[in-house]
């Protein structure tokens, strides 16, 4: 499995752990892939405040570049690491839909999204993470510990009742994205899981 397009949704401009741009300059490099370095915006607020006619496009504009110049200090980093990268920012809502529309243009082989923001809550990012899990148009990487990967394993989601019904290609596929992952990583082992239904026999 190649891929040649990668996307990193980061959910601020701030602050991006070193070990999220750690391991996407890896897979990067390791694939020789272009990275889009992606912000889906919205703020509501700064737009609610301005009065009738005092230019919300203008606003929006102004605060999407702001946006975009914050963040290319992050992919300066990567660049030093030898990885084409692009920045990308829209102002768009909700943000999950705002990421898939930016992974339909853009095309991604491979979508990757880092753990929760200080802002959200567990039940908001479980939320965000099922949506882009049911609706991305490629295959979606969860960066959620600072831990090194050479310590760890690569997790693949399952479902034996698919290949029992003749749909055992979606598994092949993730069992073949994780394996890709765990060699460009750190050669790390991969773990298969199911997760059944309550009440359900194996």
């Amino acid at each position: 499995m190649i891929w040649r397009r990668l996307m990193l949704a980061v959910s601020g401009v701030e602050r991006v752990p070193i070990q999220v741009l750690d391991r996407v300059g890896r897979l990067a490099r390791a694939f020789h892939a272009h990275l889009d370095l992606f912000h889906c915006l919205y703020e509501p607020e700064a737009v609610q405040a301005l009065a009738p006619g005092d230019g919300a496009a203008n606003l929006i504009a102004a605060r999407v570049h702001e946006h975009r110049r914050r963040l290319e200090r992050f992919a300066d980093i990567l660049r030093e690491q030898g990885v084409r990268v692009s920045v990308s920012v829209r102002w768009d809502y909700p943000i999950y839909e705002g990421i898939i529309r930016q992974a339909l243009r853009y095309k991604p082989d491979l979508l990757i999204v880092p753990g929760r923001a200080l802002e959200e809550t567990a039940r908001t990012l479980a939320y965000r993470e099922q949506r882009l899990i049911e609706q991305a148009p490629c295959a979606v990487l969860f960066v959620k510990t600072g831990d090194s990967y050479s310590k760890g394993c690569v997790l693949a989601a399952v479902d034996p009742r698919r290949a029992r019904d003749g749909g055992g290609d979606l598994d092949e596929l993730a069992i073949g994205t994780a394996k890709t992952l765990a060699s460009a990583l750190a050669d790390v082992p991969v773990r298969l899981y199911h997760a059944a239904p309550l009440g359900e026999d194996g």
